[in-house]
C-alpha cells in the first residue's frame, strides 16, 4: 500500500475567500499548478484525483491545504482554516478508504489554534496537523508556540511542517524569484536547525514530525551540522544528527535518485515516507513518476518496499 503524506487540496470555498478578499491566487496557477489539475474539493476534481491515485498505485492521500499567505488578520485566518478543515473532512467522509486529513491551524494565533485543534479532534475526527514553517519572520517552532506543541506531544500527534514559500522573507531570494525554486529547501533546512537548537525532538519526544523534500540540505550537511552546532551549543545532550534521525522525511525530490540515495544513507531508510506535493508535479514528470522514481533509484528491493509500502502506512496506522 502506498500512502502519500504530501498531497494538497484547495477547497473551492477557501479559493473564493482568498480571491475575493485578498486577490490571492493561492495555487499560483498556472505557473506552479496547471489550470486543469484536480486540486479542489469539487466532486469532479476528487473523482479525477482518485483516478490519478489509482494510476499511480496510491491507496491513500493525506490532504493538506496549500501554503497560505500570511493574512495578518486573526478573524480571516480562523475563517479560512475552518473552511478548509470542514471541506477536507467532507472529502474524507465521502472516500474514507482513500483520504485522511491534516488539521490546519490559524497560526500564529495560539489560543485560536488550540481551539481549532480541539474542534478538529472532537467534531471532525482529525488528529494529524499541518503547520507552515514560519509566520512572517517568526519560526513555527518559536518558544511562544510551545503550549501548542506540548498539547500535540501529549497526544502523540503527527505534525507535517510545510514551507511557507516566502523566500525566508529575504530579498536575497525574493528579488531573484527564488521563493519556489530554492526557498523550500532552505526553509526545510532552517526549520530543522531551529528545532535542533531548541532540542525539539527531545523536549517533545512523542511528536511524529514529518519534514518534506528529504529535509532540504540535510542529507549533505550532517557532518558540518554536528561539527559546528556541537561547538556552538555545548549543552546539547546528544549530537544534532542523532536528533535528526528522530524525524520523518518525505520523498519529494522532483525524481532525483541521487538525492534519495543520499537521504537513505544519511537519514536512514526507516525514516523516509512517500510524498508527492500533489498536484504540483503535473507540470513536470507527473504524479505517477513522482513516486515511481523510488523503484528506479538504484536501491535494494527491501529498501524500496519499506519506503513505498511500509513506513507511511505504519506511521498513520493504515
Amino acid at each position: 500500500m502506498i500512502c502519500d503524506v504530501h498531497a494538497h487540496c484547495l477547497p473551492e470555498g477557501v479559493d473564493k475567500f482568498l480571491v475575493e478578499r485578498y486577490k490571492v491566487n493561492a495555487m499560483k496557477r498556472p505557473v506552479f499548478v496547471p489550470f486543469d489539475s484536480p486540486v479542489s474539493d469539487s466532486i469532479a476534481d476528487v473523482d479525477r484525483r482518485v483516478e490519478m491515485m489509482d494510476e499511480a498505485g496510491v491507496q491513500v492521500q493525506i490532504l493538506s491545504l496549500v501554503n497560505l499567505p500570511l493574512l495578518n488578520n486573526e478573524t480571516d485566518t480562523v475563517a479560512v482554516v475552518r473552511l478548509a478543515n470542514d471541506a477536507h473532512a467532507r472529502v474524507a467522509r465521502r472516500h474514507p478508504d482513500r483520504f485522511k486529513v491534516y488539521a490546519e491551524l490559524p497560526l500564529p494565533y495560539l489560543d485560536a489554534s488550540l481551539k481549532e485543534l480541539n474542534r478538529c479532534r472532537e467534531e471532525l475526527g482529525i488528529e494529524a496537523v499541518n503547520i507552515l514553517a514560519s509566520h512572517g519572520t517568526v519560526s513555527a517552532v518559536a518558544e511562544e508556540f510551545d503550549p501548542l506543541f506540548e498539547e500535540l506531544d501529549r497526544t502523540g500527534s503527527i505534525v507535517f511542517f510545510h514551507p511557507r514559500v516566502s523566500g525566508l522573507c529575504s530579498q536575497l531570494l525574493t528579488d531573484y524569484q527564488l521563493n519556489a525554486p530554492l526557498g523550500p529547501a532552505l526553509e526545510d533546512t532552517v526549520l530543522v536547525f531551529q528545532m535542533l537548537t531548541r532540542q525539539f525532538p527531545l523536549r517533545f519526544p512523542h511528536l511524529e514530525i514529518i519534514i518534506p523534500h528529504l529535509g532540504g540540505l540535510l542529507p549533505i550537511y550532517m557532518e558540518r551540522m554536528d561539527n559546528q552546532m556541537g561547538r556552538m551549543l555545548a549543552d546539547l545532550p546528544e549530537t544534532p544528527s542523532s536528533m535528526v534521525k528522530r524525524l520523518w522525511f518525505d520523498t519529494l525530490t522532483h525524481c532525483s535518485a541521487v538525492a534519495l540515495r543520499s537521504a537513505c544513507e544519511s537519514l536512514g531508510v526507516d525514516r523516509l515516507v512517500t510524498g508527492s506535493d500533489f498536484p504540483a508535479m503535473e507540470h513536470f514528470q507527473g504524479y505517477k513518476a513522482s513516486l515511481d522514481y523510488i523503484r528506479h533509484a538504484g536501491l535494494v528491493d527491501e529498501d524500496v518496499h519499506r519506503i513505498l509500502h511500509v513506513n507511511a502506512p505504519t506511521l498513520f496506522g493504515i
